[in-house]
């Protein structure tokens, strides 16, 4: 029997794209059994189209992209989780692939590529930057809930880079991981994306980065 999958897409102002990507977890092959988009203080139109798109609407203060994402694990019933950027769209399979590959491996998070795209205005068209595996996107991630009762749940301290440091976190503790090497994430730069307006981005990945070192160190301080 296949596992329940939640989706948890967090908004922010995303009236914008939240359509398309909302469309794209309907249009997945293996469904999900419930998608939880959780509207992080948005003042635009956000909350009202995830309703009227049958989204199970969860809404709270701005408090920054790792409580929204901790809010919907929080309220998730599925075994397992994917999270979905609201200005990210999946293809069809992503969800299909990333579970197979997920059970056969018998991993606790299975993850595939991203294509890297680019919204050209003058063209009216988005246009494929590169397709990569070197950066672990959560969009890309599918997580046995588990994952999350061993490594914890996203620091909320962060207010950029929480899912960098999540995937650290979980490298570190070698939770045991698959990958497909199939496309399962488009990533979209509109110009206005958090990743490049986040404030304080480039501390907030060095902090993430910082502490992989000194857990590293401190494990094999640790060893005989």
């Amino acid at each position: 029997m296949t596992p329940r999958i939640s989706v948890i897409v967090p908004v922010y102002n995303g009236e914008a794209y939240l359509g398309e990507c909302l469309a794209s977890i309907a249009a997945q092959n293996l469904r999900p059994v419930e998608v939880i988009v959780v509207d992080d203080g948005s003042t635009d139109g956000s909350a009202r189209l995830a309703t009227a798109q049958g989204a199970r609407l969860l809404q709270q203060a701005n408090r920054g992209p790792a409580a929204a994402r901790n809010a919907g694990i929080a309220a998730a019933s599925g075994e397992l989780l994917a999270f979905l950027d609201a200005d990210d769209i999946w293809p069809a399979d992503s969800l299909s692939l990333r579970c197979q590959c997920l059970l056969e491996a018998d991993a606790d998070i299975a993850h595939g590529l991203t294509e890297w795209q680019k919204w050209l205005p003058a063209e009216a068209r988005w246009e494929v930057l590169e397709i990569t595996s070197r950066l672990l996107f959560i969009s890309s991630i599918l997580f046995r809930r588990r994952a999350f009762e061993q490594i914890g749940v996203f620091d909320e301290d962060m207010r950029f880079s929480e899912d960098v440091d999540w995937c650290l976190r979980a490298q570190d503790a070698g939770l045991p991981r698959a990958m497909s090497e199939t496309v399962v994430h488009h990533y979209r730069f509109h110009g206005s994306n958090m990743t490049l307006q986040a404030p304080d981005k480039d501390r907030y990945l060095f902090m993430a980065m910082r502490r992989s070192v000194l857990r590293k160190r401190a494990m094999a301080a640790a060893q005989p």
